[in-house]
């Protein structure tokens, strides 16, 4: 938040809005690191399995990696495609082909 208000008005925003995406990015996977090994700490105390607990802190990880980093990206490249395809004439028209009424 102190970022943005010393940056405000400066004539900065693409600079702004890249380092806003970094440390966006940084404190996601700050974030999962951190929620992972409470997972990982609580596992191993409650049922004295650690192949458990490892397997099930490993399953947080690939969770968060696919819905925050894999979904984003599959999504980005789909859009793209479709763009790709709308421009060159490609594709199909929005509506289902059908002609307006």
């Amino acid at each position: 938040m102190a970022f943005h208000r010393f940056l405000t008005g400066h004539g900065m925003k693409p600079e702004l809005v890249h380092v806003a995406s970094r440390l966006i990015a940084v404190g996601l996977i700050t974030l999962a690191l951190t929620i992972a090994a409470a997972l990982l700490l609580l596992l191993r105390t409650a049922t004295g399995n650690p192949a458990a607990a490892w397997g099930l802190s490993a399953a947080c990880l690939i969770w968060f990696a696919t819905s925050w980093l894999v979904l984003p990206q599959v999504v980005l490249r789909r859009t793209a495609a479709a763009r790709r395809a709308a421009v060159s004439g490609l594709g199909a028209p929005r509506g289902g082909g059908r002609p307006p009424q």
